[in-house]
């Protein structure tokens, strides 16, 4: 009895840490600006022109961002999706990011978990969890990324 209790309080804990890392993210989403990783206006109007068979070139959008979704094209595929559950708005892809990051810090807990302490990966998660800065820009979906 004393065990499942122990292990109920470990999953409670470990969902919290989840849970409260999803709320940061959604939280943050807005309150980054826009432009916050240099070009993240024109990367995101580039997607939408090449998801809707436009040209960015014939609208004045910076050059690279063509490439860059053409030599990537799984940018490309994660940033559609996003549009599609999210709406084709500036926000989507940063939305689109937080369940990725999210179910990234899922399988950096498992993969910590087969190597530390139970309370030592959790902490980890959780310190690396909560740095939302990087994670939630939409310029993520860069090449480097993927």
């Amino acid at each position: 009895m004393k065990i499942k209790k122990f292990r109920l309080s470990i999953l409670c804990l470990t969902v919290f840490v989840f849970l409260a890392s999803f709320v940061v993210r959604w939280w943050d989403v807005n309150i980054i600006p826009y432009g916050i990783e240099e070009d993240e206006v024109e990367w995101i109007a580039a997607l939408k022109f090449l998801g809707s068979g436009i040209n960015p070139l014939d609208n004045g959008v910076w050059s690279l961002h063509l490439s860059n979704a053409q030599n990537y094209p799984f940018s490309l595929w994660v940033n559609q999706a996003s549009f599609l559950v999210f709406g084709a708005d500036l926000l989507s892809a940063r939305k689109m990011l937080i369940f990725i990051s999210v179910f990234s810090l899922i399988v950096f807990y498992g993969i910590l978990r087969r190597f530390l302490k139970w309370h030592i990966a959790l902490l980890t998660t959780a310190l690396y969890s909560f740095s939302t800065y990087k994670l939630i820009s939409s310029k993520i979906a860069l090449p480097p990324v993927y």
